[in-house]
């Protein structure tokens, strides 16, 4: 019986850590993609057309309400209510889901192909 505690206790802690693990992951990915934007941003040419104050303002709102909503310090109808049990398969895709759209987003802005594509359809 003590081995069967242990075995349990174990199980648990490797469930912890490779939460621990995925987390980190995807928010790493996360400030890799941010990282890349910001960097990038200073090697663009600015838009022609500016947004006023009032759409930023809209914007900003908009954002900080998702953002809230995401990491659950509001709650909206349920909206963060676990739809899919916990997994170890889950973490995982949804590991290499935030990778594969790291990659393509950090392509895209740093392909010449995007840059090609985007004198092509200026004004």
């Amino acid at each position: 019986m003590l081995t069967v505690g242990k075995a349990r206790c174990n199980a648990h802690h490797v469930m912890a850590v490779f939460h621990f693990i995925s987390v980190r992951f995807i928010t790493l990915s996360w400030c890799a993609f941010i990282f890349v934007w910001v960097v990038s941003a200073f090697f663009v040419k600015p838009t022609q057309e500016r947004q006023s104050w009032i759409g930023r303002l809209a914007t900003f709102a908009f954002l900080t309400l998702a953002c809230m909503l995401l990491v659950g310090k509001i709650s909206w109808w349920g909206i963060n209510t676990r739809v899919w049990p916990t997994r170890q398969a889950l973490r995982i895709l949804a590991c290499i889901i935030t990778f594969g759209g790291l990659v393509v987003s950090i392509w895209s802005r740093l392909s010449p192909l995007a840059q090609l594509y985007a004198l092509c359809f200026q004004n």
